[in-house]
């Protein structure tokens, strides 16, 4: 904008002039925000310039292949499968994906369609249900509800014992008698898995029927969720990969067939696009009732403080670009997607990737990153890659660890000085056995995955730190050696 400078001036001369703040507050917010009111961005989204943004970011962080639905004022905006699955063939949108915990949004449908008829009670304590159920404090056991369950306000820890690969439910259920409780019983918030378990054996045992059966007939039946399943053996499912120092390779990992409600589920992103159109509903699909309108808002309406969100059942209640979204992701070690819902604006979208690792990392996985990006453009944002990009972050993580490694292999063909005082040589040999033992125990104290967890989603990470272990510790063990056979060789020459 072009100001005359001229009329500007002859403002100025004005004693008692009420329109130089005017004009100079247009100058100003005209320069700031050249665009404003202008909408430098499409009323409707461009699918061609998503399927872009989702090509550029697979490619950037080395995925193999992911599948992407996105809802629009209720209608499929874009559905299509991007590169290659583990056995080598191009992904679909009806190819399988395993969920993660975006399952616990299945759960939780499930378990509110049973309290709706009636079955179950969301304020009904676990034992009036389940009666064997404990914790290793059964008063805390007496008190847990499945509102509190379903909140993740239990007060079980996300380190809960559990059972074996490929234990029933169950038996994940009675393992958790081992488990010490984190907080009181609707103290607060602790993400935790087993929380959806322990539902989903209420259900089970309320209705007497295998909750697998029960998800099929209340939630993928009535939708019409053909590619969703419970079991690889029921349907089509290439292996994920993991991430072995940065780059994906294929891996076909044991069926976890007792943690279906919190995990295991397989869908596709046809499917998935289905299932997140009925929950921008008021609870009908197809003419048929599923929820009450209550139900719905009930079952998404966050009502616990968690990280930077609300945590409602089996969705995270939180806003992206100014606007209120629904989320949930799923990590496991082979898969990782994430889902959103934009209530106000209509609108979604699921993201699911077949490549994963556990290892922590300061980036979000392509999958949560892009599908907060396709939000935040669907909410009016530009469509715009992050700072970060997961792969960049790998790379750089795992050049770090190679130079910390190659610093300890070389520190093994250095020797102190004899010189040294006891003191100051003994203290480096104590450190390096110190940080050995807390390479064993820090990662599953600071991760919460026990090691064999690790092994199963971050194969390389426990390889480096086995590496890291047995060099440190030998390297302490070395020196000590060589100082207490100084000081005896030492004592021998004093004494002749």
């Amino acid at each position: 904008m072009l100001i005359n400078f001229q009329n500007l001036r002859a403002c100025l001369r004005r004693r008692h002039s009420t329109l130089l703040p005017i004009v100079l507050w247009a100058g100003v917010m005209l320069t700031v925000f050249p665009a404003f009111g202008q909408g430098s961005l499409p009323e409707r989204p461009d699918p061609a310039a998503i399927a872009a943004h989702v090509r550029e970011a697979l490619a950037r962080d080395r995925v193999p292949g992911a599948s992407v639905a996105v809802i629009w004022e209720d209608e499929v905006l874009l559905l299509d499968g991007f590169g290659m699955d583990g056995d080598d063939q191009p992904v679909t949108p009806d190819t399988g994906f395993r969920l993660g915990s975006m399952s616990k949004a299945f759960t939780a449908l499930a378990v509110m369609r049973a309290v709706e008829a009636g079955v179950l009670s969301l304020d009904a304590t676990v034992q009036s249900v389940l009666t064997d159920f404990t914790l290793a404090d059964p008063e805390a056991a007496g008190q847990i509800t499945l509102r509190q369950l379903l909140a993740q306000t239990s007060g079980i820890p996300r380190t809960a014992p559990r059972g074996a690969v490929d234990a029933p439910l169950a038996a994940h259920v009675a393992a958790l008698a081992r488990a010490e409780p984190a907080a009181r019983p609707g103290e607060r918030h602790i993400y935790a898995s087993p929380n959806y378990l322990v539902a989903a054996r209420m259900l089970e045992v309320a209705e007497g029927r295998p909750f697998a059966d029960l998800l099929r007939d209340t939630a993928l039946i009535p939708l019409g969720l053909t590619d969703t399943h419970v079991a690889a053996a029921d349907g089509h499912l290439a292996p994920g990969h993991r991430y072995w120092f940065g780059f994906p390779f294929p891996a076909e990992l044991p069926e976890e067939p007792g943690r279906l409600a919190t995990a295991s589920l397989i869908s596709s992103a046809a499917d998935m696009a289905r299932f997140l159109r009925f929950q921008l509903g008021e609870g009908s699909w197809e003419g048929q009732r599923l929820l009450s309108p209550a139900a719905m808002a009930e079952m998404h309406q966050g009502t616990v403080e968690g990280d930077g969100f609300r945590y409602a059942m089996g969705w995270r209640d939180g806003r992206i670009a100014g606007t209120r979204a629904l989320h949930h992701g799923g990590i496991l070690p082979d898969f990782r997607g994430k889902m959103i819902l934009l209530p106000d604006l209509g609108a979604a979208v699921v993201v699911l990737t077949n490549a994963s690792t556990l290892m922590p990392l300061p980036a979000q996985p392509t999958s949560h990153l892009l599908a907060d990006e396709i939000a935040g453009y669907l909410a009016g944002e530009p469509l715009a890659s992050g700072t970060l990009s997961f792969g960049t972050v790998v790379l750089a993580v795992w050049a770090g660890l190679a130079l910390l490694l190659a610093s300890q292999v070389r520190s093994l063909w250095s020797r102190p000085s004899e010189t040294v005082g006891a003191r100051r040589r003994l203290s480096g040999p104590i450190l390096d056995l110190a940080v050995a033992a807390s390479l064993v125990a820090g990662p599953p104290l600071l991760i919460g995955l026990s090691w064999p967890d690790l092994w199963a989603g971050s194969p390389d990470l426990v390889i480096w730190s086995g590496l890291m272990v047995c060099l440190v510790s030998g390297f302490g063990v070395l020196e000590l050696w060589r100082f207490f056979s100084q000081r005896r060789n030492d004592q021998k020459s004093v004494s002749k």
